[in-house]
């Protein structure tokens, strides 16, 4: 779930514990960035929020093909997916200002989406499943209550 990293979806939790409807909107892209769909797919969805609002707690994540806007056949709402990367770790660097920061390193191989392709191969944007201020694991609450430490 490479969401929990994403700086942009933090923001969007963030604004949303504030109580400001949000939403994250990230390019698929690592190059040569087209952002003018981007752009107006987020003034779209922005529009749309502010005219009908989110349920509680509630945020999205939005990913857009890195294409022309009459490319992009259509939206899908979609299911959170995993990077499949080869090699873990971290590396350290330093900031233009002296601090230390970190960065996830490891090469992606593989984007694991439950059955779904990736928005640029089907040309659609992807609605990632909403996300919700409660990252309770509920399936699991049954489980760990039987624990004994």
């Amino acid at each position: 779930m490479t969401s929990t990293y994403s700086g942009t979806v933090s923001a969007a939790f963030e604004g949303t514990l504030l109580g400001i409807p949000s939403f994250a909107v990230s390019l698929d892209a690592r190059s040569r960035f087209r952002f003018e769909a981007a752009a107006r797919f987020a003034v779209r969805v922005a529009r749309f929020i502010v005219r009908e609002g989110l349920p509680n707690d509630t945020f999205l994540n939005i990913n857009v093909p890195n294409l022309d806007e009459k490319e992009i056949r259509s939206f899908k709402i979609t299911q959170l997916g995993r990077w499949i990367q080869n090699g873990q770790g971290v590396d350290e660097k330093v900031d233009p200002r002296g601090k230390k920061y970190y960065w996830i390193a490891g090469a992606r191989v593989a984007f694991e989406k439950k059955g779904i392709r990736t928005s640029r191969r089907w040309r659609r944007v992807h609605l990632d499943h909403p996300l919700h201020l409660d990252l309770t694991d509920r399936a699991s609450l049954r489980t760990l209550k039987t624990w004994k430490f």
